[in-house]
């Protein structure tokens, strides 16, 4: 006999459906998905968290009401010897003592960022905690007194910057890495934006200029354009470069070359723009007439970009210098390098498919479909070969996927040393009752329903094993 279930989303809104109390809690959600668009994180009620690979009937257990929480899956790629998770209402960390690692959890946490070493928080009552390796930012001790009201954090590799509700810009960590911005101190007020590189922070005020510090060779200096940065309207960061655009909707560029920081030979195509999509190592700019304009890290056959109007985007996910799009009719489109972002093989089946989910590593993609099957594309070494059915969550490292499935199994490909193959002494423990995978830079962690954890990855950062409930 089936269920006639009503979900409501955080704003109110419900929707009512007519279930099989066989299915798992991970088909319901899929069914949601098709008609809410976004994608869901979990399911609500009053007794918690429904487990994915939980059947209906067991999981509601009475209950024909439930809340959805939409957003992606949380990742801290920047870190390479942790991973932190949410477990019960908390924050867990788990990796390398004196990396990040903490041995309670971590309560009243509204938001995280990590640099590559040290993770920052800020609790419910805006005040920040640091903790970690002191070099890369876990130590915010000389600025704590005026960590207060904070309203976002921010991080490059080594250095942390946390941005009042007044404006005011706090940072911390690596001197190299934007730690120190004394020299440029009295500008940090009335700041509206903030976006990091690697190595470097860019801040917009409220006035439209620009103010940047850190790795010259990564952004930290904007000298090298010969321009004053005013009447900016938008600020856009990847890994080693940034791009201003202007009110005018013309861009300006720095930082690393090789990764758009010079737009020269694209420069007369870069007017009327809208809006900027950020990979790795490469830009795209949609304009008004609705041309997408591409540099970076672009080298051998490119994939051309189609011509696409931003009402249309959905979301759009950045490997290395290839970009993918999810568009609002749930299709999808790719352009940029094209050994990253070649989906030919797949046309016929996406063309009659709904596309759910875009996941990226360094140098692939994993789409992830309504219906609950993934494909892959890319480069093989780093994830781009892949089909699976019946997965309810992805988690990427820059070389690799993980995938879970509604069996509870889960299921990794792609580099070996960034968690691409699981140690044989593993393989038993991811094989059922996993509900959740989380990614590091190079590591996953699988949280199992008896609170258990089970970690693989590059055994320089990673102790792979079973780490006991936590």
């Amino acid at each position: 006999m089936a269920l006639c279930v009503s979900v409501a989303n955080l704003s109110g809104e419900t929707i009512s459906l007519q279930v099989d109390p066989e299915h798992s809690v991970a088909e319901l959600m899929r069914l949601l998905e098709l008609r809410s668009v976004a994608p869901i994180l979990g399911l609500v009620t009053s007794k918690g968290l429904l487990q994915q690979h939980a059947r209906l009937k067991d999981a509601l257990g009475g209950e024909l009401t439930a809340t959805m929480v939409h957003g992606r899956r949380d990742q801290c790629y920047k870190q390479r010897h942790c991973v932190a998770l949410r477990l019960g209402g908390a924050v867990a960390v788990v990796g390398r003592k004196g990396r990040g690692a903490l041995r309670e959890r971590l309560s009243e946490v509204v938001h995280l960022q990590a640099t590559r070493e040290a993770f920052a928080a800020i609790r419910t009552n805006g005040e920040v905690m640091a903790w970690g390796s002191p070099d890369a930012g876990g130590d915010c001790s000389a600025v704590a007194a005026q960590l207060v009201e904070v309203c976002a954090l921010h991080s490059t590799d080594g250095a942390f910057a946390a941005l009042t509700r007044w404006g005011k810009l706090l940072t911390w960590g690596c001197a190299w890495h934007g730690g120190d911005s004394r020299e440029v101190s009295e500008d940090l007020e009335l700041c509206c934006q903030v976006v990091a590189t690697r190595g470097a922070f860019a801040v917009r005020r409220t006035s439209g200029e620009v103010v940047v510090w850190g790795d010259p060779s990564t952004g930290g200096d904007v000298r090298a354009t010969g321009e004053r940065l005013v009447r900016v309207r938008k600020l856009f960061a990847n890994a080693g470069a940034l791009a201003a655009l202007r009110e005018d909707g013309s861009i300006v560029t720095w930082g690393s070359h090789e990764n758009g920081g010079d737009s020269r030979q694209v420069q007369s195509q870069l007017v009327d723009v809208l809006e900027i999509h950020c990979a790795q190592k490469a830009f795209a700019a949609v304009r008004s007439d609705g041309r997408i304009v591409t540099w970076g890290a672009l080298s051998g056959p490119v994939k051309q970009a189609p011509e696409i109007q931003l009402q249309n985007i959905r979301e759009v996910v950045g490997s290395n210098a290839g970009f993918a799009a999810i568009l609002q009719d749930g299709s999808m489109v790719t352009w940029g390098q094209q050994d990253e972002c070649d989906c030919s093989h797949l046309l016929e089946e996406l063309s009659t498919s709904t596309v759910r989910e875009l996941y990226a590593t360094s140098g692939a993609f994993c789409v992830l479909l309504a219906h609950g099957g993934l494909r892959c594309f890319g480069r093989s070494d780093l994830g781009g070969e892949g089909a699976l059915e019946e997965v309810v969550q992805v988690a990427a490292t820059l070389g690799a996927f993980a995938a879970l499935r509604s069996n509870g199994s889960v299921t990794a490909w792609g580099h070996r040393l960034m968690g691409g193959e699981v140690p044989s002494h593993l393989e038993r423990a991811l094989q059922s009752e996993v509900t959740q995978v989380i990614s590091s830079e190079v590591a996953f962690t699988a949280v199992r329903s008896d609170g258990s954890l089970v970690r693989w990855g590059h055994p320089h950062y990673t102790r792979c094993g079973v780490i006991a409930a936590f």
